[in-house]
């Protein structure tokens, strides 16, 4: 949710900024036609970028929002358990008895996990498959490997 409130606050500023040139540039008594026209413009120009960066933010957000929410949890696949808490964190215990810990995110259809400095990227998975108790994820890296995970908590 931070994120559309994010972009919801900055395209309303966009919006707000475009719509006030657009009426200025209509009826400015002292501007000859010629810079009138390149106004109205420009105006337009901005408009339509706002328009387009709202839909993106419109369409954009309530998926990865669902995806979030859904990913939230314990997870078993199969060489791995791996926990993905509602602060965006992540643990791992493998079977090998490594065990390992960071922060996650999901952009657009992408599961992003960090190390624990929040920088380093440990591993990046597509998102394949996504329902309350199972997901699959499709390795990124070099190996392209499928991960099936099942729902433990």
């Amino acid at each position: 949710m931070k994120r559309w409130k994010e972009c919801n606050t900055y395209t309303l500023a966009c919006f707000a900024k475009a719509v006030s040139r657009i009426v200025i540039g209509i009826n400015p008594p002292l501007l000859q036609s010629r810079q009138r026209l390149r106004l109205l413009k420009t105006n337009f120009l901005l408009l339509i970028t706002f328009i387009t960066l709202l839909s993106a933010c419109i369409s954009n957000t309530p998926k990865a929002n669902k995806t979030n929410d859904k990913i939230i949890g314990v997870w078993k696949d199969e060489n791995s358990t791996m926990t993905y808490a509602e602060d965006r964190k992540w643990y791992g215990q493998w079977d090998t008895g490594m065990n390992r810990e960071g922060h996650w995110e999901v952009k657009g259809d992408t599961l992003w996990m960090y190390a624990e400095n929040g920088f380093t990227v440990m591993a990046f998975y597509k998102i394949l498959k996504m329902t309350e108790t199972d997901f699959e994820i499709l390795s990124l890296e070099k190996d392209g490997i499928i991960f099936h995970k099942t729902r433990v908590q």
